[in-house]
């Protein structure tokens, strides 16, 4: 294989005539021949005397070219003489030993030499790794001393294997292995041993005695509990203790119960109140599921809670349904109780200092009966007593948002009897004919404040005028509707106790009025006494939606505004454009104020919707529908 550059010098000196080879300097020709390589040394355009060519060729081929062009041309020796010149110099620098081929090979001869010394070269790294060789050795070496090695390892592990055995024939001894454990367990009984409590806590001390000796009689009790306990844990989720829930323990009652039961969780629940009150202590609470409880239940341990879901029922078959006599208790919730006829619902005797909330006493003849000091009643309802809604006999006490409804029969809603200091705050009542609120003689420093009283109560009464009444509501607008049936005259409208302020009364047509209801007008009458409001005016033929009332002073008459046209009705005198009536009612005598009618001959018939404002002026002032 020969460079592209040398292929041409082959070519001239074929081509060129005898006097072009005397430039030829045989030595340097001879010199190129002699350069040698395998094919690969030469076809690699990039890194190969190939490249070397090219890179040559390139630098000189315009020149050569040129002159080779005037050479042929001429024959003249001296321009051929000149290119040679060129051309052996570039193959005397190519081969020269300062930076050609020669300088090349012994560069590569230097680095295997340096690559084979003994300092930093191949022979220095064989070195090495021959010591590396000799130090593992002497790691193994090391690793198997019996000081620190493997073999002192090994003789830690040694006596392990020893001790296990020892390990296992400990545990399979009689005394306190598990051959011990066996005999214990079976010589457990099958059910428990004793169940109160004092037997309970004396456990742990079996368990002491029976470890400290390994006395199987001493420890058969304590095991029979252990056992009882993982037994019934894995059968029914029954646990012999209670479910944590506050300071005290929680007994559960359930209709579904069993008052044979611990009552200890709802699966082993009471079947009465009675029962977990009797069970329990002081500080605990008893949990009333949902139900119907036929009792009387008393509770007379103090602090004693009772937690009642929604839908739990007390109904008692006589006397009353619940009584608190021990004194700090809370009962909360949604109970109701359905008092016996006649008897309380709920009543706190005692000690007082109760808590109830949503507690609702359906019939009975009081609702709630409270006679001790303290207590306080929130969201609770009396809901038809035939007595007493609320019957308050304990000072200190608080009643906050409740309500009563009475029968309409002779009832008071909130009676407070002769005690000092107490308060009712938004608490309503309605349909107490006697009294919505009644504070007897003696009965003082309480306030009323948001409270209302609604229809059908009586006038709220305050013997001595010694509590606050702030924001008090009452029903000051009455109404009474008189139905027109047959000939009479006399039709009382309103009743009158006290002095009053009438600030307004008129009527409104709901069925037209026939021809025979006559000459009517509006009078006060009390016995045989009676008092005109207004003088006649005929109703007769009155149309539907009608107005008649009292617009102007005593000696008018009754105004009629007839709804067949627009009307506009107003008092006369601008000087007294409101008309107000100051009535006072006859001592000792039921006062009505009433509709009079001259016509007691034909059926009457029709009807008139009246309508009374009114305000009280003295203490006992009230007007009421008669």
């Amino acid at each position: 294989m020969r460079g592209k550059w040398l292929a041409e010098v082959q070519y001239l000196i074929a081509s060129a005539d005898a006097s072009f080879l005397n430039v030829i300097d045989e030595s340097v020709l001879a010199s190129l021949m002699a350069i040698g390589g395998d094919i690969s040394d030469f076809s690699s355009a990039t890194d190969s005397l190939e490249a070397l060519a090219d890179a040559v060729s390139a630098v000189v081929t315009a020149a050569v070219v040129g002159a080779l062009d005037t050479a042929a041309a001429t024959g003249a020796v001296d321009t051929a003489t000149t290119i040679m010149a060129y051309v052996k110099q570039i193959v005397s620098a190519i081969i020269s030993g300062t930076y050609g081929l020669s300088a090349l090979q012994v560069l590569i001869a230097a680095i295997q030499t340096d690559l084979d010394n003994g300092t930093d070269g191949l022979g220095a790294l064989k070195a090495l790794i021959d010591l590396v060789q000799i130090d593992t050795t002497a790691i193994i070496a090391d690793l198997d001393n019996g000081t620190d090695g493997l073999g002192a390892l090994k003789a830690l592990i040694d006596p392990i294997q020893t001790d296990t055995t020892a390990i296992i024939a400990d545990l399979d001894n009689g005394t306190d292995g598990l051959s011990a454990l066996k005999s214990l367990i079976d010589a457990i009984p099958t059910t428990m041993v004793g169940t109160n409590l004092a037997f309970l806590a004396s456990v742990g001390g079996a368990l002491d005695t029976a470890a400290a000796t390994g006395a199987v009689s001493d420890a058969k009790l304590a095991m029979a509990y252990i056992k009882q306990l993982v037994t019934n844990s894995e059968a029914s989720e029954v646990y012999d203790k209670h479910v944590p829930k506050f300071g005290g323990e929680v007994w559960y009652v359930s209709k579904a119960g069993n008052d044979s039961n611990n009552g200890f969780t709802p699966n082993t629940a009471k079947l009465t109140i009675t029962a977990a009150e009797a069970a329990a202590s002081a500080g605990d609470a008893i949990n009333i599921m949902a139900g119907t409880y036929v009792e009387n239940v008393v509770v007379n341990l103090d602090s004693l809670e009772l937690w009642c879901e929604i839908g739990a029922i007390i109904a008692p078959s006589t006397g009353i349904g619940l009584v608190l006599s021990g004194g700090h208790h809370r009962v909360n919730g949604r109970l109701q109780v359905n008092a016996y006829a006649g008897a309380a619902g709920v009543q706190i005797v005692t000690n007082g200092n109760c808590v109830l909330e949503n507690i609702v006493v359906s019939g009975g003849g009081t609702g709630f009966d409270i006679d001790s000091t303290g207590n306080e009643l929130r969201a609770c309802h009396s809901n038809l007593p035939t007595a007493f809604g609320f019957d308050v006999d304990g000072a200190r006490c608080e009643l906050i948002d409740c309500d009563t409804i009475g029968t309409g029969s002779s009832s008071v809603g909130y009676s407070i009897g002769a005690v000092t200091g107490g308060l009712l705050k938004s608490c309503t009542s309605e349909t107490h004919a006697v009294s919505g609120f009644s504070f007897l003689g003696s009965s003082a420093q309480w306030t009323i404040l948001d409270c209302s009283s609604g229809g059908g109560d009586g006038r709220w009464v305050d013997t001595d005028n010694a509590n606050v009444w702030s924001n008090f509501s009452y029903d000051d607008e009455i109404f009474k509707e008189i139905d027109f049936t047959d000939n009479s005259t006399v039709f009382n409208l309103f009743k009158i106790t006290g002095i009053v302020k009438i600030e307004g009364i008129f009527g409104q047509v709901e069925e037209a009025l026939n021809t025979e209801i006559g000459n009517c007008k509006l009078e006060m009458a009390a016995g045989g006494n009676t008092e005109a409001l207004t003088t006649t005016v005929s109703l007769n033929s009155v149309a539907v939606g009608s107005f008649i009332g009292k617009t102007s002073s005593a000696g008018n008459a009754l105004v009629v505004g007839s709804s067949a046209a627009p009307q506009v009705i107003e008092n006369a005198n601008y000087r007294d454009p409101e008309v107000v009536s100051i009535i006072v009612a006859e001592a000792g005598t039921d006062t009505y104020l009433r509709l009079l009618s001259d016509d007691s001959v034909g059926t009457k018939d029709g009807v008139i919707r009246w309508h009374c404002h009114w305000s009280p002026v003295s203490d006992d002032g009230f007007v009421e529908a008669a």
